[in-house]
């Protein structure tokens, strides 16, 4: 059958700002341009992107669940989409969608369910009540695999580890990788001038980026004290972290006990990142778990080197000695000495790092490429 004849319906958590969120809406707008029929549905009610996927002529129902409230109004609102719309494909992303479209999809005679796992502390081995609650999930979904068709990851790292936990058979598990419109991060001069006028930036600063949520396995509490390091070598550096969470008060705290309150920035939640990418000389990411992170194809999408950690993904983004320095995990000397490492590099040395991971972005993850691997999966199953 042809794409043009087929209907999916997209079903997830929530429409937050999240990169998974991101990821879904660029498919379901890409999977629209090219004939499909495609229905998304948000648990929770939506928040973000519906002015892009209401253009794109997308179709967004949420069934009105409450944030952690369990809700069995959920499996009855969803059973009737699901008999009304009659998809050919359904497809989940993230755990509460997994588990709510599986039992759904089956009961109302779906051909083809597929669940995306994106990277929520799997396997991770840390302990509290957040530890107990993930290997709840684990258990559940793997127990419940049996009930979809294929799993998609989007990275070998994190195929490993769903493996490893049992969460998936092996055969039924495949790796697509997130993509990202290239073009949308050209760096432009008049844009960078602007910012710095705004941020008040001085024309000799070497400016660091990150761009993550503000909660624990991001691990920006490394990153100050790597930074605070680093400035010991670097005193033009300053350091620019957008985005918005429940540790923002806290780091903005432990910044100013590191007497960085004139050298960090916090900016909060922007809506104008790839100008952001464009004010800054290198992006550092310090991230303790990740399932692919999409800010990293944004900065090499905007030609910037890189400073990371060894999460989830990062190495099948960021080119160790080429396009960018990955150190391991919660090191607070080792992230502090590949700032170092970058800021002394020669102007020519940081532009041929950030040209090299331009060129592996567009060659491996332009989003009309990944579109097209989602479509073969759906039209191949």
């Amino acid at each position: 059958m042809q794409s043009s004849s087929k209907r999916i319906c997209m079903l997830i958590s929530g429409l937050n700002k999240g990169g998974a969120e991101k990821q879904l809406v660029q498919l379901a707008v890409g999977l629209k341009e090219t004939g499909w029929k495609v229905m998304l549905v948000s648990i929770i009610p939506p928040i973000e992107f519906l002015t892009e996927l209401s253009d794109a002529g997308v179709d967004v129902i949420s069934l009105d669940i409450p944030r952690g409230m369990p809700d069995l109004r959920m499996f009855f609102r969803m059973i009737k989409l699901l008999k009304s719309f009659q998809p050919h494909i359904l497809l989940c992303f993230m755990f509460h969608a997994i588990l709510l479209g599986r039992i759904t999809g089956r009961l109302t005679g779906v051909p083809r369910i597929i669940c995306s796992i994106r990277g929520e502390r799997y396997g991770e081995k840390y302990w509290g009540v957040g530890r107990v609650r993930t290997k709840a999930r684990e258990l559940i979904v793997g127990l419940t695999d049996h009930l979809s068709d294929m799993c998609v990851v989007p990275s070998h790292s994190l195929a490993e580890i769903v493996v490893a936990q049992r969460m998936v058979k092996k055969s039924r598990l495949t790796v697509i990788p997130n993509g990202i419109r290239i073009e949308k991060y050209d760096r432009k001069a008049n844009a960078k001038r602007a910012l710095h006028n705004q941020l008040k930036i001085e024309e000799n600063d070497f400016v660091w980026l990150n761009v993550t949520r503000l909660e624990p396995k991001k691990d920006h509490n490394t990153l100050l004290h790597s930074f605070k390091q680093h400035l010991s070598v670097a005193s033009n550096a300053r350091l620019l972290i957008a985005g918005e969470g429940p540790l923002r008060n806290e780091l903005e705290n432990t910044a100013d006990k590191l007497g960085l309150e004139n050298k960090v920035k916090f900016l909060g939640k922007r809506d104008d990142i790839p100008e952001l990418l464009c004010t800054a000389d290198a992006f550092v990411l310090s991230s303790t778990s990740e399932g692919f992170p999409n800010v990293l194809l944004e900065a090499h999408a905007a030609s910037l080197p890189v400073a990371a950690t060894n999460a989830e993904g990062v190495s099948e983004i960021v080119l160790h000695g080429e396009s960018g320095l990955i150190v391991e995990k919660s090191n607070i000397k080792l992230l502090a000495e590949v700032m170092n490492q970058i800021w002394n590099m020669p102007e020519r040395a940081r532009l041929k790092f950030g040209m090299t991971g331009y060129q592996l972005v567009k060659s491996k993850f332009d989003a009309q490429n990944i579109i097209q691997q989602w479509e073969r999966l759906f039209l191949n199953l």
